[in-house]
């Protein structure tokens, strides 16, 4: 058999020279599903089984991960990015809005004048659209939180047996997978939410209590899978979680200061400056300019 991408003369089902399969065919609507939207996304069984483990058993299966065994599980950060892709198109479905509501043309209501707060094009603009687009990106979102996690976790697990052997890397990857788990909850609630959160429901009856609950279910899994994954009773992996998240809480504190402080020598405070004492700002105007009301 005769090569049809390097000319090579061969027998068997694969080319020795270039790797190029015996059986080439004709494209087709059939090739299209079964062999480019896989590519794309490197989706096969390992995808399902994934998946499946992440509800079935996700510490034991992270665990394993960590350990060496991976060839029969899909990597976590392509996991993240395709679970990303399924939440835009199912929101997408259910007229979620996922776009940033900022709009950095706001002004501010100040003794009868509106002032606008950013200036156009400066700098500072540009970042806070940046920052913004990486906030209402999914996965993108996720890798940062993952990001900013990764010292907290370590840190609250420090003591456990297991977890002394983990290095910042290996850590991130768990912390991906867990991710990966609230990805799935949040598209799955995703209808649930548009259903029973619609103003008319919420209007007239207070039979369901759904906003934001899908938190404390992914709270519970994620406890239960690092208890899993350290093989630690529940009780004391909630604990330390929480000891974790209290301090996430201080790193994001911090982290809002460092902001404002920035903000400060970037001049978005400027407006104030010449105010008088008795200036009368309309706060509220200004909220709803810049986020949305």
């Amino acid at each position: 058999m005769k090569c049809l991408s390097c000319g090579n003369e061969f027998e068997g089902n694969f080319c020795p020279n270039c790797g190029q399969s015996a059986k080439v065919g004709r494209l087709s609507v059939k090739r299209i599903l079964t062999e480019s939207l896989p590519d794309i996304y490197n989706l096969d069984n390992k995808f399902v089984r994934t998946c499946v483990d992440l509800f079935r058993r996700p510490g034991k299966m992270i665990r394993e991960y960590i350990e060496g065994d991976r060839v029969k599980y899909a990597k976590p950060v392509s996991l993240l990015f395709v679970l990303a892709t399924v939440y835009l198109v199912v929101a997408h479905i259910c007229n979620v809005e996922t776009s940033h509501p900022l709009n950095t043309d706001s002004t501010i209501h100040i003794n009868g004048n509106d002032i606008r707060l950013i200036e156009e094009g400066s700098i500072l603009e540009k970042i806070i659209r940046f920052l913004w687009d990486l906030y209402w990106n999914k996965a993108w979102f996720c890798l940062t939180k993952v990001t900013l996690l990764i010292i907290p976790i370590k840190f609250a697990f420090r003591k456990i047996d297991f977890a002394k052997t983990l290095n910042y890397a290996e850590y991130f990857f768990i912390m991906v997978f867990l991710m990966c788990q609230q990805m799935i909850i949040d598209t799955v609630c995703i209808p649930w939410n548009f259903v029973f959160g619609s103003h008319y429901i919420t209007q007239y009856t207070n039979a369901f209590v759904i906003e934001d609950s899908q938190a404390v279910v992914t709270f519970i899994l994620e406890v239960w899978a690092m208890a899993q994954m350290f093989r630690i009773t529940f009780r004391k992996c909630f604990w330390i979680n929480i000891k974790a998240r209290f301090i996430y809480l201080i790193f994001f504190i911090l982290t809002g200061i460092l902001v404002m402080i920035l903000l400060y020598f970037c001049g978005f405070f400027d407006v104030f400056k010449e105010l008088d004492t008795n200036a009368e700002i309309d706060v509220a105007n200004a909220i709803n300019n810049t986020f949305g009301k």
